[in-house]
C-alpha cells in the first residue's frame, strides 16, 4: 500500500513538472512570435519608406 502511494505521488510530481515546462515553452513561443511580427513590420516600414523616397525623386525630376 505504501509503495503504491509513493508511486502515485512520484507520477503526479512528474506530470506536474512536465505541465509547467510546457507553459514556459508556450510563453517563449508567444514572445518569439511577437519579435518576429515586430521585425516583419519594421521590414514593411522600410519598404514603404523606400517607395516614398523613390516617389519624391520622381516628382523632383518631372
Amino acid at each position: 500500500m505504501e509503495f503504491t502511494d509513493q508511486l502515485i505521488q512520484v507520477t503526479r510530481l512528474l506530470l506536474q513538472r512536465l505541465r509547467s515546462g510546457r507553459g514556459l515553452f508556450h510563453k517563449g513561443g508567444v514572445l518569439l512570435g511577437n519579435i518576429i511580427h515586430l521585425i516583419n513590420r519594421l521590414l514593411h516600414l522600410n519598404d514603404a519608406l523606400a517607395l516614398l523616397h523613390g516617389s519624391r525623386s520622381d516628382l523632383l525630376t518631372s
